[in-house]
């Protein structure tokens, strides 16, 4: 039986493949301006802001899935 994705959250492993995808776009991104760059091509100050807003989004989600922990059962409640 497959997962409702509308009703369930991403797993651990979901997240960080997100992420990974994310950080590596990103870096392909930045290779990018850099080889602009070298040929002697200014890119737009946007393109920057928009590498390292994607490489910022990439990063709290790493931290967020690091800090995350499993929900417990609380004393008193269904195991």
């Amino acid at each position: 039986m497959g997962r409702d994705r509308e009703t369930w959250p991403a797993t651990r492993d979901e997240r960080l493949l997100a992420a990974r995808a994310s950080l590596a776009l990103a870096r392909q991104a930045f290779v990018r301006l850099q080889a602009l760059a070298g040929a002697g091509v200014t890119p737009e100050a946007a393109a920057f802001g928009a590498v390292v807003a994607h490489l910022d989004e990439a990063v709290r989600e790493l931290e967020a899935i690091e800090t995350a922990r499993p929900f417990r059962v609380l004393p008193g409640g269904r195991g």
